[in-house]
């Protein structure tokens, strides 16, 4: 079944908007010829790019990507164990509140990504759309899974190999590479052989404000000294610089959407939505902005705050959907009911925007004050010059 977009005309601009735009037009209100002329052509290309899914022929995959850490990367990791030592050791106040953190990652996170992994195959079982599984559990053992609806066959496909991983950390957290993900939708889109592609993704990871997809624990303990460091920190309550040794690994989003643009440019696929499901996943300002490209949709987003480990229940979710049913609308609309931000190429803008002012240093706001105070003293000083003027 082919994605469906719903169709817009110019009479129904107002839904798109934000509240005061919208306000604005529905009552009459001229906001200004230049910025309605703007945000027309703006919002035509969104919905011009949006209704190109609807081409003849077209197939539609959703692909869930879960970045949890695995049973054999938790047995097998002495970065992970010597960890997990120290902190069980410490004294310091911090150290309990981030061994939970751990632990917690390390059960409640990985049951999770099994409980999305049922869920998901049930709902594509029962509404009929083709489902395409990843997680670090699957990639070690160089496999993922593949539901066809329209045969009712679930594959157990093989993952590309990759190339050796820069650290012990990647080296057990597979899908947090940037190769990992690209090797990823490169073999679901060879699976249809050229025909138009939507791809509706999902990524589940640990993330920040700059990072898309990274493990839980970032700091390689290996580097000499990183111990005594570590153990310093924690009786500092975990304050100060981050480490060189203790910095995020894996894709940045940057990364993330020069893997998607490359994936779109090597196989003509598009993405009707993606959803970065992780904490602070929201753009990082315009650089982030200007790199999503023009082949994605609708972003859905956590902004700049956290997620609940269990905050997408995605049995509950698809649970209205009958067979046949619209499920890219499911689930657009059920992450917009789980408080998570849906936004357009427009919206996300706005979003980009407020992360730019958010990270501006306070100082870059007064310069407009201070070129109109140069200004007008200079100009006062000049009145004053000619009032003291001898006649």
């Amino acid at each position: 079944m082919a994605l469906r977009s719903k169709g817009a005309t110019l009479l129904d601009l107002h839904k798109y908007l934000p509240a005061p735009i919208a306000n604005t037009i529905r009552e009459g209100r001229r906001p200004g010829l230049i910025f309605c002329i703007c945000l027309i052509a703006i919002l035509s290309a969104s919905i011009a790019n949006a209704s190109s899914l609807d081409e003849p022929g077209s197939h539609s995959v959703l692909i869930y990507y879960g970045n949890e850490t695995s049973e054999r990367a938790q047995a097998n990791s002495s970065n992970l164990k010597r960890l997990r030592t120290l902190l069980r050791q410490s004294k310091a106040p911090i150290a309990a509140r981030l061994s939970s953190i751990i632990e917690a990652d390390l059960t409640d996170f990985r049951a999770q990504v099994g409980r999305d992994r049922a869920d998901l195959l049930a709902a594509a079982q029962r509404i009929g759309f083709d489902l395409a599984i990843f997680t670090n559990t699957l990639a070690q053992t160089a496999q993922y899974m593949f539901y066809r609806h329209d045969v009712g066959l679930l594959e157990t496909r093989p993952f590309p190999q990759l190339p050796p991983a820069a650290s012990e950390i990647l080296s057990l957290s597979a899908l947090s590479r940037p190769e990992a993900l690209k090797a990823a939708l490169s073999s679901v889109a060879a699976h249809y052989e050229g025909k138009p592609l939507n791809i509706a993704l999902v990524t589940l990871s640990h993330g920040s404000l700059d990072m898309a997809l990274m493990p839980r624990v970032n700091s390689d303990l290996s580097t000499p000294h990183a111990v005594d460091e570590f153990k310093r920190n924690l009786q500092r309550g975990g304050n100060g610089v981050t480490p060189e040794w203790a910095t995020p690994q894996g894709t940045g989003k940057i990364a993330y959407w020069d893997v998607l643009a490359d994936i779109s440019k090597a196989t003509g696929a598009r993405f009707p939505l993606v959803f970065r499901q992780a904490c602070g996943s929201g753009p990082n300002g315009w650089r982030e902005f200007m790199r999503v490209p023009s082949t994605i949709t609708t972003i859905a987003h956590t902004g700049r705050y956290n997620i609940d480990i269990d905050q997408i229940d995605y049995a509950e979710l698809f649970a209205p959907g009958a067979p046949g049913s619209d499920w890219l609308d499911l689930l657009t609309t059920g992450l917009k009911q789980r408080e998570i931000t849906v936004s357009s190429q427009f919206t996300i803008g706005l979003w980009a925007l407020l992360s730019t002012l958010i990270n501006t240093h306070p100082a870059v706001f007064l310069v407009p004050l201070l070129l109109w105070l140069a200004v007008f003293g200079a100009r006062a000083l000049q009145i004053v010059k000619l009032r003291l003027r001898p006649a």
